[in-house]
């Protein structure tokens, strides 16, 4: 769809002077683009996607319904025993754990001196308890004594120990300084400029669409200009060190020749690539000027339409949801059948 007549002159677009009297605008090219009826240009993907994304819905569903996604998510006490749920062990004996649903440590400091052997020293338990010497009834009689017991609160299932338990404060101050040498550690500790790096990015982002909304055609030339005089500029920068070399009075043939060559050479490679610059320019002036407008008039469209910036920002977050929802859509999947404890 265009404006320009098929035996329109476009020299006349050359002169200054011509006001474009005989040039008729095709009105359908004055709509802004998104006020236009929007069509599916790739039908076929679509489908697929709408496909996958339905036999995602599909498979929690089933899995949801003839699985057991929480059992299978349930903390393993020792014996094999699932926690909160029913288990015959390999003996035949089915052991009654419904009632004790949370993981409980009943000895901390045996536990946290040999942190590999940690869960020999636990329990399913009915609750967690919130402070030190409040009694837990445990599936494991005789072990969670009241004096024993600590603070501690239920994270999935899993009673983890308040920074005050007996024993813990060593064993993490060793897990710390193993830690301090893997990269984790460092996304760790550096999580917040991570984050903040994000936000930044997006603030500069605008910043920078807004100064191209204002000065696109003038920076574009501005780079231009820069990358040839930087050429020529170095060139120009090895032949005066070049210079000073060979004219200073220690210079020694033996020693200093070399370098002199190097920075010869680099001065007439220079030149030479700035000169081919030049002459590109030269010979394709046209085509840059219509590559800077290009630019100028993209930098004008996204400064009016930012709501596009946040479409791979919005694509980014909705590709997370969907890999977690494939993720809990394998693990119910994979709870279908008798759940068997082949090892602990």
């Amino acid at each position: 769809m265009t404006s320009v007549p098929k035996d329109f002159d476009k020299k006349k677009l050359s002169d200054p002077d011509y006001k474009g009297e005989d040039f008729n605008i095709n009105p359908d090219l004055l709509e802004n683009a998104f006020d236009k009826p929007r069509h599916c240009t790739d039908l076929f993907w679509a489908i697929v996607f709408s496909l996958f994304l339905g036999l995602i819905g599909y498979m929690i569903g089933f899995g949801y319904v003839n699985g057991a996604p929480a059992e299978l998510l349930a903390p393993i006490a020792p014996g094999n025993v699932i926690c909160g749920y029913n288990y015959t062990n390999q003996d035949g004996i089915t052991i009654d754990a419904t009632s004790y649903p949370y993981l409980y440590i009943f000895n901390t400091e045996a536990a946290f001196a040999y942190p590999s052997n940690l869960f020999e020293y636990t329990t399913c338990a009915q609750s967690c308890p919130n402070a030190t010497g409040v009694p837990v009834n445990c599936l494991t009689a005789g072990v969670c004594e009241p004096t024993s017991t600590y603070g501690s609160y239920a994270l999935i299932n899993y009673c983890v120990p308040n920074a005050d338990t007996p024993g813990l404060n060593n064993t993490l101050s060793v897990l710390q300084n193993a830690a301090r040498s893997s990269p984790l550690y460092d996304f760790y500790q550096t999580r917040w400029v991570i984050f903040g790096s994000v936000f930044l990015a997006i603030f500069f982002a605008f910043c920078y669409i807004k100064f191209m909304d204002w000065c696109a055609l003038q920076c574009a030339w501005l780079s231009v200009i820069t990358v040839g005089l930087g050429l020529i500029g170095s060139g120009t920068w090895c032949w005066i060190l070049r210079n000073n070399i060979v004219s200073d009075p220690d210079y020694n043939p033996e020693v200093d020749k070399e370098n002199a060559t190097w920075l010869w050479w680099g001065a007439i490679i220079l030149w030479t690539i700035s000169g081919l610059y030049v002459l590109c320019l030269v010979c394709n002036q046209k085509s840059l000027r219509v590559s800077i407008r290009i630019i100028e008039v993209a930098g004008d469209f996204v400064a009016d339409t930012k709501r596009v910036l946040f479409v791979p920002v919005g694509f980014f977050f909705f590709s997370i949801l969907v890999s977690f929802a494939w993720l809990w859509g394998y693990i119910c999947v994979s709870s279908v059948g008798t759940i068997t404890i082949t090892s602990q």
